[in-house]
Formats: C-alpha cells, sequence, structure tokens
C-alpha cells in the first residue's frame, strides 16, 4: 500500500471532508482519541507570504515552504489528537482547534500551520481515524516515519520529529 488517499481509506481513515466546511458533529464520538491526516491531490501547489498574525506563527517565507514541498505526495500532514483532562476532548476537539486556527476564529494549533500558507488552503480535505487511548502519539509518529521510508522526508507541514519509541507504520 502506498501514503495515499486510499491507502488511508484501506488503513481505517474516514471522513475526507473538506475542512472548510467540517463541523466537529461529524467525528461522531466526541471523546475519541485518534489520529487525523489533512489531504489534496491537485498540484503543484502555489504559496501565501505568512502575514505572521496566527498564534506562535513564526514567518515563513515562500521559498522555505516551497522546500518542503514533497512532489506527488496526497497527505501534507499527520496529526495526533490525545484524549488529555479526565479522558476528554480527543480528535473532535483538536480537530476544531486546527480549523478555528487556520480559519482565525480563535484557538491556537501550532502544528500543522504550513498548511496555511497554500492557496488552495481552503479545499483541503481531513480525514481521521480513532485509536485506542494512550496510542494516538505513537501511531501519528508511525505515520509520519512510514511516509519518510516512501517519500525520503515527511509529509509537507509536519515540521517537529517523530516519537522515538515509533515504529513506522506500513499502509
Amino acid at each position: 500500500m502506498s501514503f495515499s488517499i486510499d491507502g488511508l481509506r484501506d488503513y481505517g481513515f474516514v471522513g475526507f471532508v473538506p475542512f472548510r466546511t467540517w463541523d466537529r458533529s461529524m467525528v461522531g464520538a466526541q471523546d475519541a482519541e485518534g489520529v487525523y491526516a489533512i489531504v489534496r491531490s491537485a498540484n503543484p501547489p502555489s504559496f501565501l507570504e505568512d502575514d505572521g498574525s496566527k498564534p506562535r506563527s513564526r514567518s515563513w517565507s515562500r521559498s522555505e515552504v516551497a522546500a518542503r514541498w514533497v512532489p506527488r505526495a496526497e497527505i501534507l500532514y499527520f496529526g495526533k489528537a490525545p484524549l488529555r483532562t479526565n479522558l476528554t476532548d480527543g480528535v473532535a476537539k483538536r480537530l476544531d482547534e486546527f480549523h478555528s486556527h487556520g480559519y482565525r476564529t480563535g484557538k491556537s494549533h501550532y502544528g500543522g500551520r504550513l498548511l496555511w500558507q497554500l492557496k488552495d488552503a481552503a479545499d483541503l480535505l481531513v480525514a481521521w481515524k480513532l485509536v485506542p487511548v494512550g496510542t494516538a502519539g505513537l501511531v501519528e509518529s508511525g505515520l509520519i516515519l512510514g511516509f519518510v521510508d516512501e517519500f525520503g522526508m515527511p509529509p509537507f507541514a509536519n515540521v517537529g520529529a517523530p516519537l522515538r519509541a515509533a515504529k513506522k507504520i506500513a499502509i
């Protein structure tokens, strides 16, 4: 299998809805742990300059952003959504924060911030997969490591390093 939209579906990811229309009720289980992916099938991309208006944002030049682009990759970002305080939050809460951050309506989601420098960010798709409690970080890291194995670099918007304890996941 490959790291593609079809590969994610085969691995159990669901959703694949435009992120601009995403709503937390789409996840179903409101307090479920999981991982999520941001994908796009169109190529080539157009990049915007970062205006620095989002919380904790650091400026990325168009050339820095372009250097992170992974040719032929449909997957742009993997994120984790662990259950946090008192076993609440999870996928619905984390994607809500990510959505709000990208559309400047409040909450901060520092990871994946490069996605918002794509000219077609409004057309990106979001998909998610529920995982057993306590495994979201390892699953996310395993997905990133598997992606690196296939493409030679991490997904476009995954800037941080995966967990060292993770084993790559082949999908």
